[in-house]
């Protein structure tokens, strides 16, 4: 509910505000979103693996995250100037300002959010995201019409989190005491820094490309890069995130039984990448209809950034499926090595922007996404014992047929002026596409895409 909220909220407001807009707030949230790790430093996500639990380890994690909220939330008021200095606009050392008290408020609801996570009670924190995604919205598209700019979305930013942090202390019946036992934070330290290194990087990692395009190109070309990042988010990724919160209990529960344990996987495995091969071939084909129908004309530079990075959406589920299954045999080593090549993979991403070619940068992104599967299976056929056959033959080979269907529909209706026909019959032609594919190459697997649909329907119910 509240990501349908969020992608809703967000159209009306790409219609009312310019690229450049969000390319401010994308920079400001990117140097917070840095700093976040250092709010918690992993303890509040080890309070929700600790089994004692106890009321002192609590108190001293909250008044931990207290005191690094105030901190790193100083921090980034006292850097604003640097930082506008540097990307050479005097408007965001206002923006990064107001918005540097964003930590503070998280550090004071982070101890609630983990044991509402601990306890399972994720209703509570579902609707709490809702109700803050409405109420913040609502102001931003109210504000935006009355001309407020940026500043609209700034305020977006800083009401959602406020309500956020209130519906948590008003729904949460436990209450946080001063104090700061370092006993109880060494003894979940060692959770803490896996989870605190994990964070830490892959945020940093993400920001860099933020903070690259902003300086190497325009604050309106990062919007533009930001927007078409939104909408993957919302149309592919959210894919995978729905199949690994069933998939990663499953398979936990049958870890030791290997051989069904690799029916298991192999069965979700096929069923994720074909969902998520047919909702990014139909969005590369429709791209120009989503960007413009949905945010307006004055994104169409979006589209093709958009249909570069689509690619994004097939190797995200391909890791989040299989980190789920090295997870549940509870090879954490090797997950964490799993991560720490997909991110170095990722950052050779970057030397293209250095060199001021952000073409050349969309382009690269893909070639390295293609490597990441395959660096990701190796890993996978090492952790698990799956061959590379059976993970790279049917994703490799599927990706092959999708591109040259794909390519192909592209080239039959490129003559077609009205855009909205056009994309309509393209994406009519590449469903039959899929279809054909389905029956006449996997036939077999049709009744297992079906069974582990309906499974995860019921389980998210």
């Amino acid at each position: 509910g509240a990501q349908f909220a969020s992608f809703f909220i967000s159209i009306i407001l790409a219609r009312l505000l310019s690229p450049k807009d969000f390319g401010l707030v994308g920079i400001s949230m990117g140097a917070i979103a840095v700093l976040r790790s250092f709010v918690s430093l992993g303890f509040s996500e080890a309070l929700i693996q600790d089994r004692k639990a106890s009321s002192s380890a609590a108190n001293s994690i909250f008044t931990l995250n207290l005191l690094t909220g105030i901190l790193t939330s100083l921090c980034l008021f006292l850097s604003a100037p640097i930082l506008a200095k540097y990307f050479d606009n005097p408007e965001l050392l206002r923006i990064i300002q107001f918005l540097s008290i964003l930590n503070l408020i998280e550090g004071t609801a982070k101890v609630q959010s983990a044991l509402f996570t601990k306890t399972l009670n994720f209703r509570t924190l579902a609707i709490r995201k809702l109700i803050a995604q409405l109420f913040s919205g609502i102001l931003a598209v109210i504000l935006a019409l009355q001309g407020f700019g940026v500043y609209a979305l700034v305020a977006q930013f800083l009401v959602r989190e406020t309500i956020s942090t209130l519906l948590l202390w008003k729904q949460s019946m436990w209450r946080p005491k001063l104090e700061l036992r370092v006993s109880e934070l060494n003894r979940l330290r060692p959770i803490a820094q896996y989870s605190f290194i994990t964070g830490m990087l892959n945020r940093t990692l993400k920001e860099l490309f933020t903070f690259s395009i902003a300086k190497s190109f325009t604050i309106t070309q990062l919007g533009l890069y930001s927007k078409a990042n939104s909408a993957l988010d919302f149309f592919s990724t959210g894919v995978s995130a729905s199949i690994n919160k069933f998939l990663f209990p499953v398979l936990s529960g049958i870890q030791i039984d290997e051989v069904e344990f690799k029916k298991r996987f192999m069965e979700v495995y096929y069923f994720a990448l074909t969902v998520v091969l047919i909702v990014t071939s139909t969005c590369y084909v429709s791209a120009e209809s989503i960007i413009t129908v949905l945010y307006g004309k004055k994104w169409i530079g979006s589209i093709f950034i958009f249909k570069c990075i689509l690619i994004k959406g097939v190797t995200y589920t391909h890791y989040s499926v299989v980190k789920s299954a090295i997870l549940a045999k509870s090879k954490v080593r090797e997950g964490y090595i799993y991560d720490n090549i997909k991110r170095f993979v990722e950052l050779s991403s970057l030397v293209p922007l250095l060199f001021g070619n952000f073409n050349l940068f969309l382009h690269w992104f893909i070639v390295t996404q293609i490597i990441n599967i395959i660096v990701q299976s190796a890993l996978v056929h090492r952790a698990i014992n799956f061959s590379y056959e059976e993970l790279l033959g049917f994703l490799l080979s599927n990706i092959l047929l999708f591109t040259v269907g794909v390519l192909l529909i592209e080239h039959v209706f490129i003559s077609f002026d009205n855009i909205l026909l056009r994309d309509l019959l393209k994406t009519i032609s590449i469903w039959l596409f899929i279809f054909l594919k389905l029956v006449l190459f996997d036939r077999s697997k049709l009744l297992d895409i079906r069974n582990i649909s309906l499974k995860i329907l019921s389980f998210k119910r």
